[in-house]
């Protein structure tokens, strides 16, 4: 019966039985078939060639069909259909563009260039494109790499990163800026904005930390440090333990407060710390042991309903869901870190972000990000 006249039910039955039976199917030019299924495996061999060798688009393991010719269009001698090779040249030499022995840029098929009879050209470039050391005009070789080892996008072949092992850009510059001569990309200067040296040191040659160079130490080589004091605490200059403004080494004067008025246990010298409390727990502005909000100088709300509330809200880490604080109502708890622990700055309280590493760079063991060196 003819299939158009046959119940749709029916129709539909034989499409889909036809299609479920891969060996039936007739894909590319194998010659075979329909012996192959749909991902490309010979019913027979059970695998990607047939009994001859072929695949499903007809070509065996060399990439050669069964006329000799490749998936280029180029028989087993080299030569396409007009009798060119892939690069334009017939069995003589004469090229398909040119007419003559040489192709539009000079070079002959043995690679000669016909202004300097070398394989070169007057630029120096032979017929790929590449000078005598490897690289095009660009100055990338073959593989995609500079002399230096760095691709167009500055990506280093060693490390695949965009520093090479020694930990230098492509503009030969680290990370954070500095040249191999130690000039500052930026400054254009042996000193950066904040006025250091690539080694971490200033005009004076004191380090961030507060390192003098010479010594390795806090202190000259006096024994004073860059504020005048000594290791035992005495001022230069006074040859006491305070300095002409009768601070000690800690900024205290000789009743305990520094120059804010405030002591070691941050108290005024009226009797209020910051925040408005007194050492006996009464508050500046209300005169009672507890602020406008009704806490106490430990957080602690007068209403126990309250707090009970937001111990359930907050549980004992004083943080919601959110991630709000009950006591700063911000993400981040009174000092300074979030309820995963890390600041604004996404370092935690030992200096590590997520990943495990300072701000510099390095991890805890003192290795570095991007040379693994410490």
């Amino acid at each position: 019966m003819n299939d158009d006249r046959l119940p749709i039910e029916e129709k539909l039955k034989k499409t889909v039985d036809e299609y479920a039976d891969d060996t039936k199917i007739k894909l590319g030019n194998s010659h075979a078939g329909g012996d192959f299924d749909l991902n490309g495996i010979h019913k027979v061999t059970g695998t990607k060639y047939d009994e001859d060798g072929y695949d499903i688009g007809g070509y065996d393991r060399s990439g050669w069909n069964r006329r000799g010719w490749n998936s280029s269009g180029l028989n087993r001698s080299g030569y396409d259909s007009m009798g060119y090779d892939r690069e334009g040249y017939d069995r003589n030499g004469t090229h398909s563009s040119t007419g003559t022995l040489f192709n539009p840029a000079g070079f002959d098929k043995e690679g000669n260039n016909e202004a300097t009879g070398t394989p070169f050209n007057k630029e120096g470039y032979d017929k790929d494109g590449y000078n005598k050391y490897g690289y095009d005009i660009h100055g990338y070789n073959k593989y995609g790499y500079d002399k230096d080892g760095y691709n167009p996008f500055g990506w280093n072949k060693e490390t695949g990163t965009k520093y090479d092992e020694d930990g230098y850009d492509r503009d030969g510059c680290t990370i954070d800026g500095w040249s191999r001569d130690g000039i500052h990309k930026v400054t254009g200067t042996k000193y950066d904005w904040d006025g250091y040296d690539k080694d971490g040191y200033n005009a004076d040659g004191w380090s961030r930390d507060g390192i003098y160079k010479v010594t390795g130490t806090k202190y000259y080589e006096d024994g004073y440090d860059r504020d005048g004091w000594s290791r035992d605490g005495i001022h230069k200059v006074t040859g006491t333990k305070y300095d002409e403004d009768w601070h000690d080494e800690d900024g205290y004067d000789k009743d305990g407060y520094d120059e804010d008025g405030y002591d070691k246990n941050g108290y005024h010298i009226k009797g209020y710390n910051a925040d408005g409390w007194s050492r006996d727990g009464i508050h500046k502005v209300t005169g009672t042991k507890y602020d406008w909000d009704g806490y106490d100088r430990y957080g602690i709300h007068t209403n126990i309903h309250y707090v009970n509330a937001m111990n359930k809200e907050f549980g004992d880490s004083g943080f919601n869901k959110d991630g709000i604080h009950i006591g700063t109502d911000t993400l981040f708890n009174l000092d300074g870190f979030d309820k995963n622990g890390y600041d604004k700055n996404g370092y935690d309280k030992n200096g590590f972000n997520v990943n495990g590493y300072d701000k510099d760079g390095y991890d805890s063991d003192g290795t570095h990000i991007l040379n693994k060196k410490k």
